[in-house]
């Protein structure tokens, strides 16, 4: 049997097949058909790296006949460039390698903003899987507002959704979507400490020690106002109503009732003390100057017990007060010396300070002619 050699070419012998390359005739008459050998392939699938490198994902083995029609599908991945499959013919080439390269896409951040936020970072344009980092500053706080960090969200079509962070600031890798991320913070009306202190005014005048009767924290804006009502020794208090802008502490002293005492004189008394205004409670002393010709009798009045006292003291009690002096005129006896004589019966035997002068009457005596009077006044 003889062959007929192709340099660099591997071939099959097909007995009783037609020579597809030429045939040669055998002994006998017979034909040997002779056909290329199947070679090996390969085809490579790689993907463009994040730094824009490649990376071998996929290898792929078959063999096939020089010269003949292939088709090789491609692998397309989420975030790549999409390769289509192609169809090519074997080469005459053992081993001979195929690639399909395929190229990250790109994908637009966009980063919005709500109230309390001052500004954010991370906008731009990024490959798929890229490493993206976001931020975002609030806003500085106001008397009235303060912001706190609340959360990302991501729009969609259907709204909003949380994304995957509750940090302000944030590292991911890109998706393979176009993204638009919204920073939002949390708005909240400051409040201010409110505080209210009384005392008490004492009936001496002095006061008890600062206590606290309100101490709370009041929104920013609000009306703030106290007051209480008049109660037993106490009058009323409040405060003049105001807006709260601040943390503020207020005083009030919470003073005793005061009531007026009215000293009155009767006839005979020329000077009284203590007619003035008192605190409920107070020590109250008034006192009585009997006139020339008086003498002292009592203190009367419908609104207190009098007293018999000339220096009276009483405790002021929750009305006002008026209180009456009250003196007893004297009254001096007149003694006659009348030597053996006898008195006019028109003559008085005393007389009072509110006695108009006195003419005597001359007196009797027999055998003798009245002189006059002589006395010690």
């Amino acid at each position: 049997m003889g062959w007929k050699e192709l340099a660099e070419s591997k071939y099959d012998l097909v007995p009783g097949e037609e020579d597809v390359l030429g045939s040669n005739a055998m002994d006998g008459g017979a034909y040997v058909s002779i056909k290329l050998a199947d070679y090996t392939y390969h085809v490579n699938h790689v993907y463009e790296t994040v730094d824009g490198g490649f990376e071998l994902l996929c290898r792929e083995d078959f063999t096939g006949t020089p010269g003949s029609n292939v088709l090789l599908s491609s692998k397309n991945q989420l975030g790549f460039e999409e390769v289509e499959s192609r169809s090519v013919v074997l080469p005459n080439t053992d081993g001979y390698e195929f690639n399909f390269s395929y190229y990250r896409r790109s994908y637009t951040l966009n980063i919005e903003h709500g109230s309390g936020i001052k500004k954010v970072t991370g906008e731009g344009t990024y490959l798929y899987e890229q490493e993206v980092t976001i931020s975002a500053e609030l806003e500085e706080s106001t008397a009235e507002h303060s912001y706190t960090w609340d959360k990302w969200t991501k729009k969609t079509d259907e709204g909003e959704e949380d994304f995957a962070t509750k940090q302000s600031g944030y590292k991911f890798t890109m998706p393979a979507e176009d993204l638009t991320l919204k920073a939002n913070a949390t708005e909240s009306t400051n409040s201010y400490k409110q505080i209210i202190q009384k005392r008490y005014e004492k009936a001496d005048g002095t006061f008890t020690e600062w206590e606290d009767v309100i101490n709370k924290d009041i929104e920013y804006g609000k009306e703030f106002r106290w007051s209480v009502e008049a109660v037993g020794d106490y009058q009323a208090a409040s405060i003049a109503p105001y807006r709260v802008t601040e943390d503020r502490t207020t005083r009030v002293t919470i003073y005793r009732k005061r009531f007026n005492v009215t000293v009155d004189k009767s006839t005979g008394i020329s000077e009284t003390t203590g007619t003035e205004e008192y605190r409920v409670g107070q020590t109250v002393t008034v006192t009585a100057t009997p006139a020339t010709g008086y003498s002292w009798k009592n203190w009367t009045s419908t609104d207190i017990t009098g007293s018999n006292d000339q220096t009276y003291e009483f405790t002021m009690p929750r009305k006002a007060v008026t209180i009456t002096a009250n003196a007893t005129i004297n009254t001096y006896n007149i003694t006659y010396n009348l030597e053996g004589g006898t008195n006019n019966a028109s003559n008085p035997a005393n007389y009072t300070i509110e006695t108009e002068a006195i003419k005597l009457k001359d007196p009797t005596r027999t055998g003798y002619t009245f002189a006059g009077w002589t006395g010690s006044n």
